[in-house]
């Protein structure tokens, strides 16, 4: 009843605010049709019930996957939270395929009836909207059969990871990816929407279960009460970070119907920040003593407000934003409203170094990098705190790393990537080999563990079966997967797909043109750096073994290299044609001037990565009987012996 009653609500809400503002109603333009009434009001109605499902087939999955107990085996409130995902996950996906052919509808200006199967495939083969609902759909059916058959908690990890990933292709085709910021507005859209579905799943999580464990539901809601105003915080800042590039100035909080929607929002969340707060007050208090009546009959108050809420949301998404004020050199299909910034200045000359320090406008890697910095040092306070020395060259590392991670993702050379191939390689090879191997130098695994409350160095297990952090940690670094990628082949073998075969041609033109794919690309590339480095500096392993592993990398990135160098056209020409500031030389001549700074870059890497690897001490002995094998992965992953 309660989840019926708040798509209702939430349905209600966002028809009733669309009908208020006009955009209900279809304006007829001379020689242009107009979708029908029924369309209209299908598109957000289904919108409103897949973005429920949404939260719910988050909610159960985060709930399973780190707030029940579980961490040898999963719990019953963990395998029925799993098992509940599935049926909203269904619908999610139903409604996923339900909008496309109301969106072709609408797309067209047209009647549902007139939607032909050739041109709904053709809409969802190749429109962005229409691709970003099969792809929603796709992933949906998977998170409704897995958490059918999942019978662990690493598996329900894994869904809910899946399920996060399906509620961010339709972020990349809104207002959001049309906006003259298209970066930031993405980004700051894509954590908004992470936020959401993680604070109001989990809420609606707990309201849902029955005939748990005593005491299981009150260490479920302590643990999501600890998080909660992390979840808060990141709504309230990308929330903000959204509508600024929505919106020209304050005036338009009150002038227009787009801004008075974004003050509705404003007050709901504040109310539902209170609610939270009397969470923590008054409800948990009591759930503790046994007494779960006040919580779950705030909770449901909680839901029925989050429904309401998402239907300003949507109505928002339907809602056309202020206009822009208009700027010569920003107008549809202009350089600027392709890149989403200004054309940079010739970088010749000594102009470049005024340009580096021309922030890339997206907020999201500042962010990611702040945090981790924030954690880090504070790991290394409780450490020094509780007696514990952690070596001053761990941290410098450490802080030397996201300022190179900065570089290459937040300053000025992320804006020449964009428009020039030599500064795009510069950038990589910042992403691929030297942050990933001052990330490694930096021990952050070992650090992470101890601060998280799994100490590294002792033996003792932890007193309960919850998963947290440390075990999380624990778990996936002794992973087959983990293990296998300790060596030097397997882990060439990820950096050479995701660095080398990233740079093909279809591959590089859409990590240019997609923001969604840039983001994509830079994590997933940093991430094989630091494989990959790990692997040469991994003590566990024979000096002669991680040499070795240098130098068949070395020839391979030599190999690479080359055939850039000699390859006879250019890679993502459609892209260079399109981006072609009036400075650049040919696109050939920068492609092979970017082929020789790989081949110079990766000639410096090797010789560096050789000294380290030699200097990374010998494999460690046997562990002793009892010891922690997970501790002992992570300290020799992290180089521990290096001097």
């Amino acid at each position: 009843m309660l989840l019926a009653a708040a798509a209702v609500l939430g349905v209600g809400v966002t028809l009733l605010l669309l009908a208020s503002s006009g955009s209900l109603s279809s304006v007829a333009l001379p020689g242009l049709s107009t979708a029908s009434a029924a369309v209209t009001w299908a598109i957000p109605a289904v919108k409103v019930i897949a973005d429920l499902a949404a939260v719910a087939t988050v909610g159960c999955l985060l709930a399973a996957a780190l707030l029940a107990p579980g961490h040898r085996r999963m719990s019953v409130a963990g395998h029925r939270w799993t098992r509940m995902s599935a049926w909203p996950a269904a619908l999610w996906a139903v409604s996923a395929a339900a909008s496309a052919p109301v969106q072709l509808a609408d797309f067209l200006g047209t009647d549902l009836q007139v939607v032909s199967g050739r041109g709904l495939w053709s809409f969802l083969t190749t429109i962005p909207q229409g691709q970003a609902q099969a792809l929603v759909a796709v992933l949906t059916a998977a998170v409704a059969i897995g958490a059918r058959r999942v019978l662990t908690t690493g598996g329900s990890l894994a869904l809910l990871l899946l399920a996060l990933l399906a509620g961010l292709p339709p972020v990349f085709t809104g207002h959001a990816a049309g906006s003259g910021s298209h970066q930031a507005a993405v980004s700051g859209l894509a954590l908004h929407v992470i936020g959401v579905l993680a604070w109001a799943g989990g809420v609606l999580a707990l309201l849902l279960i029955r005939r748990v464990p005593a005491g299981t539901l009150q260490a479920a809601a302590t643990r999501f009460s600890a998080a909660a105003p992390f979840l808060v915080a990141l709504i309230a800042v990308s929330g903000v970070l959204t509508a600024s590039t929505r919106l020209s100035g304050p005036s338009d909080l009150t002038g227009t119907d787009y801004g008075r929607q974004v003050l509705a929002k404003t007050v709901a969340l504040i109310v539902l920040g209170v609610i939270g707060w009397e969470h923590r007050r008054r409800t948990l208090p009591a759930l503790a003593d046994g007494k779960p009546t006040a919580f779950r009959r705030l909770a449901a108050g909680e839901v029925l407000g989050f429904a309401t809420t998402i239907g300003v949301a949507v109505s928002l998404s339907r809602t056309p934003t202020p206009r822009p004020t208009d700027q010569p050199g920003q107008e549809e299909g202009s350089s600027f409203d392709t890149l989403g910034f200004a054309l940079p200045p010739d970088p010749g000359r000594g102009r470049w170094w005024p340009q580096l320090w021309e922030p890339y406008p997206d907020p999201l890697f500042p962010l990611l990098v702040a945090a981790a910095v924030v954690t880090y040092l504070w790991a290394v306070r409780h450490r020094i705190r509780h007696g514990a020395p952690w070596p001053v060259r761990r941290t410098v590392s450490f802080l030397a790393a996201a300022a190179v991670l900065l570089l290459a993702t937040t300053s000025g050379l992320a804006r020449y990537a964009q428009v020039w191939m030599p500064a795009h390689v510069a950038q990589y090879s910042l992403l691929a080999l030297l942050g990933p191997a001052l990330l490694v130098l930096a021990g952050p695994g070992r650090l992470l563990t101890e601060h998280l409350g799994a100490p590294a160095h002792t033996s003792t297990p932890r007193g309960d079966d919850h998963r947290g952090p440390a075990e999380w940690v624990e778990a996936l670094t002794g992973s087959q997967v983990a293990q296998a990628l300790r060596r030097p082949g397997p882990a060439l073998v990820v950096f050479a797909v995701v660095v080398y075969l990233g740079a093909a041609g279809p591959v590089l033109e859409l990590t240019l043109r997609s923001h969604g794919a840039h983001v994509v690309s830079v994590l997933i590339t940093t991430a094989a750096g630091v494989v990959l480095v790990r692997s040469w500096l991994d003590s566990g392993l024979r000096r002669a073994v991680r040499v070795r592993g240098v130098l068949t990398w070395a020839v391979v990135h030599l190999a690479a290299s080359t055939a850039l160098l000699l390859w006879p056209g250019v890679l993502a020409p459609s892209w260079w044609a399109e981006i072609d500031p009036a400075w650049r030389g040919p696109e050939l001549g920068d492609q092979r001037a970017a082929a020789v700074l790989a081949l110079l870059g990766g000639l410096g890497a090797a010789l560096a990565a050789i000294a380290l690897a030699r200097r990374a001490g010998a494999p460690r002995p046997p562990a002793a009987p009892g010891a922690r094998p997970a501790a002992d992965r992570l300290e020799r992953a992290d180089g521990d012996q290096l001097p």
